[in-house]
Order: C-alpha cells, then structure tokens, then sequence
C-alpha cells in the first residue's frame, strides 16, 4: 500500500524547510567568503559588508515571530512556499543592484520575508 496524501503533507513540509534551511546557511556563508570582490565591485569597505550581514541578521530576528503567527494561523506549507517565492525575488534584486546602498535597501525591504525557521 502506498503512503496517503494526509502522511506525505508533513514530509513535504519537512522538506520544504529544510531545504530553505540550507539555502540560507549556504546564503549566509556566502557573502563573508567573496567581500573582497563584492566590496571592489560595489566600492564598500569591509566594515560596509560586514553592517549589511549585522542589517539582514536584525531583519530576520525582527521577522521571525511574524513567520510563527503566519505558520500557527495558516497552512504552513504555503507560508514556507510563500517565504521561498519572496526570497527568490530578493536574491534575485540584490544580485542586480549596482551600488551597495541598492543591496541594503533591498535587503531591509524584501529580507523582511518571515523565514520558516
């Protein structure tokens, strides 16, 4: 017998988060091991890059009890789909700024996206 759809909705669930959960760590990581050419590329010091990791931190710590009300009061599969779809845009509008007060204001803008975690 196979597995019913109401047994696979966790498992899909748990996958979903912890996919998203390596992304971000991976996300998190990255900046910190190519600040020398983000920060040539953007004309930011290292302590620039290193306030937009401090200002995405905040963002999210604001945001996470947000995330917890969405998830205690909605299907939470879709709060993680919804949260994955916004971060997908913010990558992607952060990845083509140009200037770094571009990256921050796009971090603070769409970071804001309550995390699932």
């Amino acid at each position: 017998m196979g597995i019913s759809a109401v047994q696979r909705r966790p498992r899909w669930t748990l996958a979903l988060v912890t996919v998203a959960a390596l992304l971000e760590r991976a996300d998190e990581a990255l900046l910190p091991a190519v600040y020398r050419e983000v920060g040539a590329a953007l004309g930011a010091s290292p302590t620039a890059l290193g306030s937009l990791t401090l200002c995405r931190a905040l963002v999210q710590a604001v945001c996470y009890p947000l995330a917890t009300c969405a998830a205690a009061r909605h299907d939470r599969a879709r709060v993680v789909a919804a949260g994955a779809f916004l971060w997908a845009v913010a990558t992607l509008l952060v990845g083509a700024s140009g200037t770094f007060l571009q990256v921050i204001g796009r971090h603070v803008l769409f970071r804001a996206v309550p995390s699932t975690h």
